[in-house]
């Protein structure tokens, strides 16, 4: 008789626990209990997992301080939807200097390549990555030890490149605008995580598959 080994399942990669963590479900606390609650913000609109997103119509951003990602390994994910026309419209921005390295800024661009760009100022990777113009996408940057700076839509790895630096900058943060984007957000932010490690592409996908 031929035996048949049982089939093994390779159970989801743990997440770490985040520094930062604004599910963004009607409020701007920050759930990963570390108290980097953001400012006020009054506009949410209906998101995933039965649950509120914050709503941007380019009329402002939610701001706060106290997210350290300095000197190593960190990653920052979230689900978007960019309804609007602006040019590069920033989702997310840490540390309030606009010089080399001393601020992370993520955006995209609505002019139909869908580039997103990670960026440390001056030091960035920019590559096309998926539509989100009518549904939310997940997205996750990653700079590894290695300075490795990677970027990934719904699960996938999009580009990658070597960082000349680790961030230098300081801990303020905004949700919804960069300094360095040409435009404020507009269209939906949802579940924004911020880690002091770099996942690893397993984790991505845990994160990409989690219903929170």
């Amino acid at each position: 008789m031929l035996l048949v080994p049982p089939m093994v399942v390779q159970p989801p990669s743990a997440l770490p626990a985040p520094i930062a963590y604004w599910p963004l479900n009607g409020n701007t606390n920050d759930a990963s209990g570390n108290g980097h609650n953001g400012s006020a913000w009054s506009g949410y609109a209906s998101g995933l997992f039965g649950k509120q997103a914050a709503s941007f119509t380019a009329n402002g951003s939610i701001t706060g301080t106290g997210v350290n990602i300095a000197n190593g390994p960190f990653s920052v994910a979230a689900w978007l939807e960019s309804t609007g026309t602006g040019n590069a419209p920033g989702w997310v921005n840490i540390g309030s200097v606009s010089a080399n390295n001393q601020q992370m800024h993520g955006f995209y661009r609505t002019n139909g390549t869908f580039n997103m760009k990670f960026g440390l100022f001056a030091n960035d990777l920019e590559v096309s990555t998926i539509d989100i113009s009518s549904s939310m996408g997940h997205f996750v940057f990653v700079l590894d030890a290695s300075k490795n700076q990677l970027i990934y839509a719904n699960g996938s790895q999009y580009g990658s490149r070597v960082s000349s630096s680790f961030f230098t900058g300081d801990t303020a943060w905004t949700i919804g605008d960069s300094p360095a984007a040409g435009s404020q957000w507009y269209g939906l932010i949802q579940e924004v995580r911020v880690y002091d490690v770099a996942l690893t592409s397993s984790q991505v996908t845990t994160l990409y598959n989690l219903v929170p």
